[in-house]
C-alpha cells in the first residue's frame, strides 16, 4: 500500500503515485532505458521525486541524484561516470550545466513549459506493460575527500534476502504488507539548540509524549478504526493504559471518535491529552475530539481506580 504524497498545495493519493510510476516506467521504456540503466536526477525538493524513485524500481533502473548546487564540470563528470542514459532536471538548473551534458544523455526538463514538460511527456504515456524488472535502488557518490567522487550502488537483495528481511520486520517490528506502524525508536533533533523557542522545547521534552515513544512494552500502534479521511490508532502501553491518535488526513478540521469497542475497552477510561499533559476527565464508551486539518490528537486512555469500598 503506498502512502499519499503531500507536498505544499499538493495531494497526491497513493493510487495516482503508482499509477505515474508505471507510467513513468513504460515511458523510460520506450525511450530505451533497459533493465539495469541508470537515470540521473537533478532537482530541488519536487513531487517529481517520488514518481522517478517509484518509476525507476518498476523499471529496473538505477537512480542517480546530482547535488543541485554542483557546478558544470561536477554535474558533468558525475553524468559521464554513472553512464545515465536519461537526466530528469528543472529549466535554470539545465542552463547552468547544459554544455558538460555526454552527448548519449537524453533530458526531460522538470517545470518547464509545453509539451517538452515532464507533466505532459507523463500524461501521455502508456504504464509499463512489458516483463517484470529487478527493482533497483540508489547510486550514491562519495564526498571525493581523496579525489574524484566514486559511485556506489547497493545490489538488490536476492529472493532469500527479502523472505528473511520480512519475516523479521513481522515477528520483530509487527510490520507486514498492508499495516502502517508508528514505532518506538531514538529520537534526534537537528536544530540549533541555542536558538529553540519555547514551543519547541517544550515539544522535545514533553514526558508525557516521550514516555509513549519509549514505553517498555515495545509494541507498535496499529490502526483500529477508518472513516475517510479520519483514522484511529492504538498502542498498548507496559502499565495497561492505551495511546491513542487521533489522525486527520484531510484539508478541513473535523471530529474523529474512538469508540471502546474498536479500541478493545470497557468501562469508563481517564483521558489524558499528551500534548497538553492535562487530565480531560473520564469517559464511557468513546472519545471524540476536533482534529485540524493534517493534525492528530494524542490521548492516553488509563485505567479509572474502583470507588472506595467498591470491586
Amino acid at each position: 500500500m503506498t502512502a499519499a504524497l503531500i507536498c505544499g498545495a499538493l495531494q497526491r493519493p497513493g493510487e495516482e503515485i503508482d499509477r505515474r510510476a508505471a507510467q513513468l516506467a513504460g515511458g523510460m521504456a520506450r525511450l530505451g532505458i533497459a533493465d539495469g540503466d541508470t537515470v540521473a536526477v537533478m532537482l530541488r525538493n519536487h513531487p517529481a521525486y517520488v514518481d522517478i524513485i517509484q518509476g525507476c524500481r518498476i523499471a529496473g533502473a538505477w537512480y542517480c541524484q546530482i547535488n543541485w548546487h554542483f557546478k558544470r564540470d561536477e554535474a558533468g563528470f558525475i553524468l559521464g561516470d554513472c553512464g545515465a542514459k536519461l537526466l530528469f532536471i528543472q529549466p535554470d538548473l539545465l542552463a547552468e550545466i547544459a554544455g558538460a551534458i555526454p552527448p548519449q544523455v537524453r533530458v526531460m526538463v522538470v517545470g518547464g513549459q509545453g509539451d517538452g514538460d515532464f507533466d505532459s511527456w507523463l500524461a501521455a504515456q502508456p504504464p509499463y506493460a512489458g516483463p517484470p524488472r529487478t527493482p533497483r535502488g540508489h547510486m550514491a557518490y562519495t564526498s571525493g575527500t581523496t579525489g574524484r567522487p566514486k559511485g556506489v550502488r547497493r545490489l538488490p537483495p536476492t529472493p532469500e534476502q527479502q523472505a528473511l528481511a520480512a519475516q523479521v520486520m513481522k515477528e520483530a517490528l509487527g510490520i507486514y504488507p498492508g499495516v502502517r506502524s508508528l514505532l518506538s525508536a531514538p529520537l534526534l533533533i537537528g536544530c540549533d539548540l541555542a536558538e529553540l523557542d519555547p514551543f519547541t522545547l517544550n515539544l522535545l521534552t514533553n514526558d508525557a509524549v516521550l514516555d509513549v515513544d519509549q514505553d517498555p512494552l515495545g509494541k507498535p500502534a496499529a490502526r483500529v478504526a477508518k472513516d475517510g479521511d479520519a483514522e484511529v490508532w492504538a498502542k498498548p502501553l507496559f502499565d495497561g493504559s492505551l495511546a491513542v491518535g487521533l489522525f486527520n488526513r484531510g484539508p478541513r478540521a473535523r471530529t474523529v471518535v474512538a469508540e471502546w469497542k474498536a479500541l478493545g475497552l470497557d468501562g469508563p477510561r481517564e483521558v489524558v491529552d499528551l500534548w497538553r499533559q492535562a487530565s480531560t476527565g473520564v469517559v464511557d464508551a468513546r472519545f471524540a475530539a476536533e482534529v485540524p486539518r493534517h493534525g492528530v490528537v494524542l490521548v492516553r486512555l488509563a485505567p479509572t481506580p474502583p470507588p472506595p469500598g467498591g470491586r
